[in-house]
């Protein structure tokens, strides 16, 4: 087993690739940096080396894919804290972008991110909530980035009661922002994260959580890849596994 990584780099992913097929692997696992670029691994397809897309996928790739339902995972977390009473909620995530605020599908690099987006934005838009009172906040991309957006955002006037974070890092972030704005978590802040890291059960309350199948992801990808290198030919399967809420 080669491993590499991107560091959410396509140039660091195609020379990657690019190496490993030249050392004559067998099969390739990737996880795409980017939904819209997939030249590269088209080519691995077209030269007839079993490909499996992980956790996300690329548009025009016909690979085989395991992945995690985020906009139905985003969907249960935004209805678990509307359910709660909450009228504004912040989607806060460390995707890279130029401006943190979301302004559409384009920004977004990732289709694991843009689903979980979709999911926050289709729970609260049924809910009734406006623009305003659903910021998604993107480009959380370190602590320093991270804590003026969430500055910004929770001492607003309209500031949001609730947070969903993206991951356990910036979730993190929040809890660090709320500290230095002396918010009390949750009498003030709600928070929901996604990703089930050892800390959040240690906190008191404990923080609800997504939890990811990242294990079964794991085993799907590689069950998928191992059957293609023993010559399973078809049409491309999509194994979609379900995250679960831990209130």
């Amino acid at each position: 087993v080669l491993l590499a990584n991107s560091a959410e780099s396509v140039a660091e992913e195609q020379a990657a690739v690019e190496l490993l097929a030249a050392k004559g692997v067998d099969g390739l696992i990737v996880a795409p940096a980017e939904r819209q670029t997939g030249a590269h691994l088209a080519d691995v397809l077209a030269r007839g080396r079993p490909l499996t897309l992980l956790d996300r996928e690329v548009a025009g790739v016909a690979a085989d894919a395991a992945v995690v339902d985020g906009k139905a995972a985003a969907l249960a977390a935004t209805r678990h804290l509307l359910a709660a009473g909450h009228r504004r909620i912040a989607y806060v995530t460390a995707t890279a972008a130029a401006d943190w605020h979301y302004a559409g599908p384009e920004q977004i690099k990732l289709t694991s991110v843009l689903g979980r987006i979709e999911g926050f934005l289709a729970a609260t838009g049924e809910a009734g909530l406006g623009e305003l009172e659903r910021p998604v906040c993107l480009g959380a991309t370190d602590t320093a980035r991270a804590q003026l957006i969430l500055a910004e955002i929770l001492s607003s006037a309209d500031s949001p009661t609730a947070v969903l974070a993206s991951d356990s890092k910036i979730a993190l972030e929040v809890l660090r922002a709320a500290k230095s704005l002396h918010l009390s978590v949750p009498q003030q802040l709600s928070l929901v994260a996604f990703d089930d890291a050892d800390w959040t059960s240690a906190v008191d309350p404990a923080v609800t959580v997504v939890a990811q199948p990242t294990y079964e992801l794991g085993v799907a990808a590689t069950r998928m890849l191992l059957d293609r290198i023993a010559g399973h030919d078809g049409a491309p399967r999509r194994c979609v596994l379900e995250a679960g809420l831990i209130a």
